[in-house]
């Protein structure tokens, strides 16, 4: 008995070293890829702005959606661990369906042109109201659902519709639909392939590709949601995608409290404001790229490129704000901010405000941000709009 329960102890000490290797693992990918995302992504956002002739246009924007896809399947990957390990949480803001449904045709716009197929999305009329969900994550189950229907479709049409849910198949108040006229799928397949690592079987398997982790991870997205998703499909015709969203309907006081990432980037305040900002990273490229964001305000930018850099230059200058990368050689931005803030406690009466930017997009990373003293937490890769959305928002409340 004595030496069961030793082996039991000894099985859960190894689970739990795998899972922390596992989870160091995943961290350190997400790092390593989003770190040179960050530099494409946000490009791709200046590049936009700038005088292009149509034709560079769209290859910017090729460039940016692909960006978009390829940011999806790391969230995939890193969501498939939370998902086994029990770890993934909703975040609950205000759902903008409309530049949701916007956002993703213009991912996919260029993808379905090439191969002449023809994409459309609508939002029926009875959908009213406000709704409050994780923006994100719908976001990733619509790319999921809208990229595995092109991937398997070369002519005809891909749709994705938004409507009130009126199908007693699925649980909750709206229906997302995607359906195409693609290759189709054999009826024995049809449960299969929201399994992980489950793809179609056959031949279309090596033509397509895949990592098979997308609509397993989307079924399991839909189920926290509190709906399910299910396919209807025919060899040679096609198929439709059915998933239902259980969203709370939003009251007058929490589209108040809704997240500020939901709003429109509004930069007027800014331009009005003489603040001076320390940029804290051990990469010039992502330095370079925060510059050139805050290039139209009137700010006083500084660099510093390490923790250590950072500590002294924070101690010396009296900044309004600090974009802080937290992981760096010589000293991190964990112990930079955690120092200064026993510093500024003893010797400043005004308070610096100080943004984490990490590449890692785990939620304990966020915990550990915060709770070293950060005001905000901010992955990368960087978006322009969110870095304004985050300065208006600490402006409000100092």
């Amino acid at each position: 008995m004595q030496k069961e329960i030793e082996q039991r102890r000894q099985a859960e000490l190894d689970a739990q070293k795998h899972a922390k290797i596992k989870g160091e693992f995943l961290a350190n990918i997400s790092h390593e890829i989003r770190t040179p995302l960050n530099s494409i992504v946000g490009l791709s956002d200046l590049l936009q702005d700038s005088e292009l002739n149509p034709e560079q246009k769209q290859h910017v924007g090729v460039l940016k959606n692909s960006s978009e896809i390829l940011l999806n399947l790391v969230n995939d990957i890193l969501d498939f661990s939370k998902i086994e390990a029990g770890e993934l949480v909703l975040d609950e803001e205000e759902v903008d369906f409309h530049s949701l449904f916007e956002k993703i045709f213009d991912i996919f716009s260029w993808q379905a042109k090439q191969k002449n197929v023809k994409l459309t999305s609508n939002i029926e009329d009875d959908v009213e109201g406000v709704y409050l969900g994780d923006m994100s994550r719908i976001s990733q189950v619509l790319i999921n659902l809208v990229g595995n229907a092109l991937k398997f479709t070369s002519e005809g049409h891909v749709k994705f519709t938004l409507s009130k849910n009126k199908d007693n198949k699925v649980k909750g108040n709206l229906l997302i639909v995607v359906e195409d006229t693609g290759i189709g799928i054999a009826e024995n397949q049809q449960k299969k392939i929201f399994k992980k690592f489950s793809q179609v079987e056959g031949k279309s398997n090596r033509t397509f590709g895949g990592t098979g982790l997308g609509l397993s991870i989307t079924s399991e997205l839909i189920n926290l949601m509190g709906s399910s998703i299910y396919v209807e499909s025919e060899v040679g015709k096609g198929s439709k995608f059915i998933a239902g969203l259980n969203l709370k309907e939003a009251s007058a006081s929490s589209i108040k409290k809704a997240s500020p990432k939901t709003e429109k980037s509004d930069d007027s305040k800014l331009k009005e404001k003489s603040l001076k900002v320390l940029i804290v990273d051990d990469a010039i490229n992502n330095r370079s790229l925060v510059k050139a964001y805050l290039k139209k305000f009137p700010f006083e930018i500084s660099e510093a490129v390490d923790g250590l850099d950072a500590l002294e230059k924070m101690k010396n200058n009296d900044f309004d704000f600090v974009f802080m990368d937290m992981q760096m050689p010589q000293m991190d931005g964990y112990t930079a901010t955690r120092e200064f803030r026993k510093w500024e406690l003893e010797n400043r009466d005004k308070s610096i405000k100080i943004v984490a930017l990490t590449a890692c997009a785990l939620q304990e990373e966020r915990e550990k941000s915060l709770e070293c003293g950060c005001d905000e937490y901010l992955t990368k890769p960087l978006k322009k709009d969110t870095l304004i959305q985050c300065l208006n928002a600490l402006l409000e409340k100092a």
